[in-house]
């Protein structure tokens, strides 16, 4: 449309009265803002307008055919930036003509409209595009970021950077890692940390994440408690521009605008949920407010970022998509954008060591722009909480007394410090590369191998060498990345069907459902095997009859990863996050097919919903889980749930899991090839008798099996270290090559280990209800047909006790 305004000026300049002529056509065909638009453009293009143009457009201007031509910042924009300015315009004005239903429903939520930046990741660029609309439609409006909401919320919650470290406190950092503005230590060279990957078991998880995951008595009132907080101090945000207005205008327009809207809604979405409620609530109730959001990252790069953002548009968002014309102004933008950041960061670590008391100027940015050591440029990305906290400690530390007033010379000396320590470690490896110079995240082909005890000595030829190639280039958004804690390598599974009794039948369940089809993939190449197949199994029966193991060698005997989940691991205090959690165990689950998801303690995550106060969490998450789980069809995807408590486990639940397995306690034969398989590389003395023994452990489950060998192991361990403390002789006492255990080791061992297994369990009893009515058992024993009453052996020992009674 310019070049067609510059001909069409050149062409008419000489005719003033031509030129009125198209300016009336074109006012009267598109409008009076289009008209704005159109004499901006060739103003800018340094068409002069003649002077019967402009006493035209002077006239218009008074009798209010015109408005705003003097105004208009958005007319100014380049052509692409404009449409989009003009949609968003079109957008919230749209929202706030929207008649509210009043009282009439009690819970509704608008769609949002989000802008999303695909070349610029700062929040001023956003913030200028939602400041000219707010000046089109004459409103006030509210700027949040994920920075600021952290650090208000999180003091309001009593997080804080320093000793109270949370997922609201710590939303800044994550949202600047999804959307590329801060480099994580991880992918700071395109390699994953050095270090050892340790995975901790599924009860110290739990232990760890009691205080995050809690959902009942004091957990769930405190989980309650934090919920009311935040919902209080977003309110306080949002109405701060009516506070400012000191209440006059109390009905003026009003847009909440908030910048990172992608980010927050995929880090921490009970905060969105919190945001799009009290907004909603207000329009209800007459107010024209409108929530809009934004959001910038580089789309072609930051694929966690792309993804949400495709979320949030099924459902049911409106997005805009936003390319800012490339020109220097963007860019000072971006360096002001993080740089700002930085330095808020650094303020709140300050303040949080060391209190409100501490008193901090850093002066205005354009000192900080030309200032800087250079290796350490503030405006170029956003630094992880593990730099400011060392740069924090030390600018208090770092003189002698601690300070506590902090200056821009302050920062400039704790900055020197961290600069001089960088030079030193590029000297030793020159591998290290900004922005952390961390010799713990560099390549791992770059690391020295076995280095001199000396620094001095780490030459060239001890950093060179051929390390592994790089990992993966799939990235693991925040959930997924927690999730991983739990994942098992196929390569690295040891445990096959060899090595654990179980009854035949039960092996070949288990293949059948999932290695049959790499034995056999012809015959899964058509028929209702090419299209259909069985998604999981329900592993059941009483603790400790080695439901984990089987777990496992299903994995080893597939060739697939297996990733152990509990409810500790899914289930999260805050709005939203267990959804989240469940969605990301599903699509690492496809990342990293194939996939073996084995759910162990499955009731504490799975358990029947009822409507019970304050459980509305819990069937949300059910609900996902359900969700997700409907579409295995198309994926290499298989869960095993374990449970002691199958009759615990949702309806639902139970109908996705056609093939329910039973894990028996072991028979007098099981126990003693159990037995047999735990003391293989052991000496046995020649008065243990193995099948006596398994006589003698009745009701022992391979769990108890397996810690009776250990307990008699470790008895004749302290036999002997008991014979070196007594020993008399010249010669010094030597321990035998190899232990011999005698039978006096495993009585001491019965003694100390009994079975777990009692016959009065009422576990026990509803274990055998549940199987009598879904277990193989159970659909044998509705088959039969009988009359009168019959006259049943009894049974005594494990055989009365088991679960499914052997057939006599």
């Amino acid at each position: 449309m310019g070049q067609e305004a510059v001909e069409m000026m050149t062409r008419v300049r000489p005719d003033g009265g031509g030129m009125v002529g198209k300016l009336k056509g074109h006012w009267e065909e598109r409008g009076g803002e289009e008209l704005v638009r159109w004499v901006w453009k060739v103003k800018g293009e340094g068409v002069e307008l003649s002077a019967e143009a402009q006493k035209w457009l002077a006239g218009a201007k008074v009798d209010g055919k015109v408005e705003a031509l003097d105004a208009g910042p958005m007319a100014r924009r380049p052509e692409a930036e404009y449409t989009a300015c003009v949609e968003l315009l079109a957008a919230v004005r749209a929202e706030m003509a929207a008649e509210s239903p009043g009282s009439r429903l009690r819970e509704l939520q608008r769609p949002v409209t989000i802008l999303s930046m695909l070349n610029c990741k700062g929040k001023k660029a956003a913030m200028r595009v939602v400041d000219e609309v707010a000046t089109e439609v004459q409103a006030d409006v509210v700027h949040l970021t994920a920075a600021e909401l952290a650090h208000m919320l999180g003091g309001h919650l009593g997080q804080n950077m320093h000793w109270s470290r949370g997922s609201v406190s710590m939303l800044g950092y994550a949202a600047a890692e999804m959307n590329g503005r801060s480099v994580s230590r991880a992918d700071a060279d395109g390699e994953t940390e050095v270090g050892i990957h340790v995975t901790l078991p599924p009860r110290l998880r739990s232990f760890l994440s009691t205080k995050e995951s809690s959902s009942s008595g004091v957990g769930a009132y405190d989980g309650r408690w934090e919920e009311l907080k935040m919902m209080q101090a977003l309110e306080s945000l949002v109405g701060a521009a009516d506070l400012k207005r000191g209440g006059s205008q109390p009905d003026r327009p009003l847009l909440v605008h908030v910048h990172d809207f992608v980010e927050i809604s995929a880090l921490h979405d009970g905060i969105i949920a919190k945001l799009r409620h009290i907004v909603d609530r207000m329009w209800q109730r007459g107010r024209k407010v409108v929530l809009v959001g934004s959001s910038g990252s580089d789309i072609n790069k930051s694929g966690q970022w792309r993804d949400q953002l495709v979320e949030l548009g099924r459902d049911g968002h409106h997005i805009i998509p936003f390319h800012a014309a490339e020109s220097s102004f963007t860019t000072i933008l971006s360096n002001q954008d993080n740089l700002d950041e930085n330095l808020l960061n650094i303020t709140k670590m300050l303040q949080s060591m060391l209190g409100p008391s501490a008193k901090i100027d850093f002066g205005t940015t354009k000192t900080h722009l030309t200032s800087m050591a250079s290796e350490y440029p503030l405006w170029h990305n956003v630094y992880d909480a593990q730099w400011v906290y060392h740069l924090a400690s030390l600018m208090i530390g770092g003189r002698t007394p601690p300070l506590k007033t902090f200056t821009l010379e302050d920062l400039r000396y704790g900055m020197s410090i961290m600069s001089d320590r960088n030079k030193q470690w590029t000297a030793i490896n020159p591998a290290v590369r900004p922005p952390y110079f961390s010799p713990l995240f560099t390549p791992r082909a770059s690391m020295p191998g076995f280095m001199p005890s000396n620094p001095e000595e780490w030459s060239a030829d001890h950093m060179s060498g051929q390390g592994p190639s790089p990992s993966s280039s799939k990235d693991y958004d925040q959930h997924e990345k927690k999730l991983l804690s739990g994942l098992i390598n196929a390569k690295d599974i040891h445990t096959t069907f060899n090595d654990i009794i179980v009854p035949p039948e039960t092996k070949e369940s288990l293949i059948g459902l999932t290695s049959l089809s790499l034995v056999r993939p012809d015959a899964f190449s058509y028929g209702v095997l090419k299209t259909e197949r069985i998604p999981g199994c329900l592993l059941y029966g009483p603790p400790g009859t080695g439901k984990t193991l089987l777990a496992k060698a299903v994995a080893k005997e597939s060739g697939a990863n297996m990733l152990e989940v509990s409810a500790a691991s899914i289930n999260d205090m805050w709005l939203g996050q267990s959804e989240k959690n469940v969605r990301a165990l599903f699509s690492l689950a496809r990342k990293m097919a194939p996939m073996v998801i084995f759910l162990d303690e499955a009731d504490a995550l799975l358990g029947a919903r009822h409507n019970a106060p304050g459980r509305n969490a819990h069937r949300e998450t059910i609900t996902q889980f359900l969700r997700e789980w409907d579409g295995l069809s198309d994926m290499r995807a298989f869960i095993m749930v374990a449970t002691n408590r199958p009759f615990d486990l949702d309806e639902a639940v139970l109908r996705r899991l056609p093939r329910k397995i039973l894990v028996d306690l072991p028979l007098t034969k099981e126990r003693e090839s159990i037995l047999r398989v735990m003391l293989r590389e052991e000496s046995l003395a020649e008065d243990v008798d193995l099948a006596k023994l398994a006589v003698e452990t009745d009701l022992y489950s391979g769990s108890d099996l397996k810690n009776l060998c250990v307990s008699a192991a470790m008895e004749a361990v302290r036999e002997e270290v008991r014979q070196k403390e007594a020993w008399k002789g010249e010669e010094e006492f030597v321990f035998p090559e190899k232990r011999i255990l005698t039978r006096a080791h495993f009585d001491k061992g019965m003694r100390e280990i009994s079975a777990s297994i009692s016959e009065d369990m009422e576990s026990l009893k509803a274990i055998r209800k549940f199987d009598a009515q879904y277990g193989d058992a159970g659909r044998k024993r509705r088959g039969r047909k009988t009359m009168g009453f019959e006259v049943v052996e009894e049974k005594k020992g494990s055989e009365g006790v088991r679960v499914r009674q052997v057939a006599g």
